[in-house]
């Protein structure tokens, strides 16, 4: 009898061997380089419409950059110091998303951004700046 996991490794050596786009391994980007990275976890990654990306998970800090679980990155991966969130938000985001008019959604269990108040979901100005009071 044939055990379904040596059909799935197969499939992964199959892969590996042909370097099939999309599938298992990847290889990483050279050019991408975060630097030391998060201090803790990463729980969500999004881009915006000039292709840099927002990441949002537990962490406190990026590489030498203190970060309250909210960092955007470059494309190449440097933490961009124009995008600040200030003490950031109190607990973890799990969800990042950025709207058309290029504000920022996020979600999580927090109940504060930047000291005030905003139960699990806030949106900031594309600046990340301030958390939207009209939100």
């Amino acid at each position: 009898m044939k055990l379904p996991w040596i059909s799935l490794l197969s499939l992964f050596a199959w892969a590996a061997a042909y370097e099939c786009p999309g599938q298992f391994p990847s290889m990483l980007d050279p050019t991408f380089n975060d630097g030391a990275g998060a201090n803790d976890d990463v729980f969500a990654i999004t881009r915006d419409s000039a292709g840099r990306f927002l990441v949002g998970g537990q962490f406190t800090g990026f590489g030498p950059a203190p970060r309250g679980r909210l960092v955007r990155l470059s494309a190449g991966g440097d933490v961009d110091p124009g995008y600040f969130i200030g003490s950031g938000a109190n607990n973890n985001i799990y969800a990042v998303a950025v709207q058309a008019d290029g504000l920022v959604l996020m979600g999580g269990s927090f109940t504060q951004v930047n000291g005030q108040n905003r139960s699990y979901l806030a949106r900031l100005d594309a600046g990340g700046n301030n958390s939207d009071p009209e939100f």
